[in-house]
Order: C-alpha cells, then sequence, then structure tokens
C-alpha cells in the first residue's frame, strides 16, 4: 500500500512495532499491512494490543493531546463551542479537561469497552461529560449536535467506512 493513500479508501491496518525515546520525540515504528477479514462480518472493531493501549493511556499522550488542543483553540474563536465530540477519547482525559475548563458539553466515545470504563471509572461522568461505546462510522447523533469534533491518533485504527 502506498504511504499516501485515502484514509477513506484503506483496507488496511497500522500495527506498532516499535516505540522508543529519541531526546524531545517519541519515534515510533510501524507498518500497514492487508487487514484480513471476511466479507460480510464486522470489520470495524478496533484491536490494541496491551504495549498500544499502555502508550496511549500514558499521561504524557495525555498532556500532549491537550497541548495540541489548546494550540488549536488558541488560533479559532472558540465563544461559540458548546457541545465537543471526542472521536476514540480511550481513558477520557481531554475529553474531561475540556469538559472542567471550559464547561462545554462534552460527549467522548471509544469502540473500546474496556477504554470506556476505564474513562468513565477516572472521570466522574456529569451534566458536562459523558462517554460512550460507540462505533465512529455509525455515530448515533443528529447531523449538527456537535460544534466541535476531536480525534487525536484514531483514523489509523478505522479500516473500513462503509
Amino acid at each position: 500500500m502506498e504511504r499516501n493513500t485515502p484514509i477513506t479508501n484503506a483496507k488496511s491496518v497500522c500495527s506498532f512495532q516499535n516505540c522508543f525515546d529519541a531526546g524531545d520525540e517519541v519515534v515510533i515504528e510501524y507498518n500497514i499491512s492487508p487487514l484480513s477479514h471476511d466479507e460480510g462480518k464486522d470489520c470495524t472493531k478496533m484491536r490494541m494490543t496491551r504495549l498500544e493501549k499502555k502508550y496511549v493511556n500514558s499521561r504524557w499522550q495525555a498532556e500532549k493531546n491537550i497541548k495540541i488542543a489548546e494550540r488549536a483553540l488558541g488560533k479559532t474563536d472558540s465563544s461559540s463551542i458548546r457541545t465537543v465530540l471526542e472521536v476514540g477519547c480511550g481513558v477520557g482525559v481531554l475529553a474531561s479537561y475540556l469538559a472542567k475548563k471550559y464547561k462545554w458539553h462534552v460527549t467522548g466515545i471509544d469502540l473500546d469497552p474496556e477504554q470506556v470504563e476505564r474513562a468513565r471509572s477516572d472521570h466522574a461522568e456529569n451534566e458536562y461529560l459523558r462517554f460512550l461505546e460507540t462505533d465512529a462510522t455509525r455515530l448515533p447523533f443528529e447531523e449538527g449536535a456537535f460544534d466541535l469534533i476531536l480525534s487525536f491518533d484514531v483514523l489509523h485504527h478505522i479500516p473500513r467506512w462503509d
């Protein structure tokens, strides 16, 4: 598969092989391989290894995502933002941060039930924050339900956008 293949046409899955610290940055080596599946079966189920979960759930990763979100928000007029969707919220650090700091109504979704369960146990759901186990390719929300949609490190896990 070519590196510049559009994600919407992807029939591959990215698997991390190695992750190491290289001074100021973390280098992740990965390969892209064909997605093995049987036609007609649900191919949207994401599978992360324990190593991947450890990486994506790390405090370092959460802080990096918060900094990126803050930098992006600093370049926009966020005064009209009231509702936010975080696709692939993992353990809910960013969603919780945004709900607390901005008092926005934030919905964090993830396909992995373990991630959603941990998000709920680590961050109390309230009028500003909720977590749902939901497939990003089949969102159960009305068009225009959110003023802002965020997603970090998720697209390579979605093999099919059918």
